[in-house]
């Protein structure tokens, strides 16, 4: 799409989730969300450059695209104990991918930007046991 002659992407999010029950005390559950890519823009912050991203956005392009996906699970281990464990970014995504490239005003100095817009955390565990009284 181009607004004021510009190419611009329109962030773009599908999700979905599927759920399973496998028994009667046993729930689980797969989630996956994709992102589409990102437009960089020329004024992107970049704190260490005084809040200008000075020449990222011609460099490196749009932040990247990624897909995360998640899996989940419940068991009732009896009428009052509930067990539930969750693993999210399932194949443990890397989001910190900085990249070099040249000020736009002095092309012989590099500084570093992220190839992602966010930067998310690694696969991470939950565990969770609650009991009814």
């Amino acid at each position: 799409m181009l607004i004021d002659g510009r190419r611009q992407n329109l962030p773009g999010r599908v999700n979905g989730r599927v759920e399973w029950t496998a028994t009667s005390t046993l729930a689980l559950s797969l989630g996956g969300e994709y992102r589409s890519s990102r437009h960089r823009p020329d004024h992107f912050h970049e704190p260490h450059l005084g809040g200008r991203a000075q020449g990222a956005s011609e460099a490196l392009g749009d932040f990247r695209s990624y897909a995360l996906f998640d899996l989940a699970g419940t068991y009732q281990a009896s009428e009052p104990l509930q067990l539930r464990a969750a693993v999210q970014n399932l194949l443990d995504r890397n989001f910190v991918d900085y990249r070099p490239y040249p000020l736009r005003n002095a092309p012989s100095t590099t500084s570093d930007s992220n190839a992602y817009n966010n930067i998310l955390e690694p696969t991470r565990l939950s565990l969770a046991v609650s009991a009814s009284l």
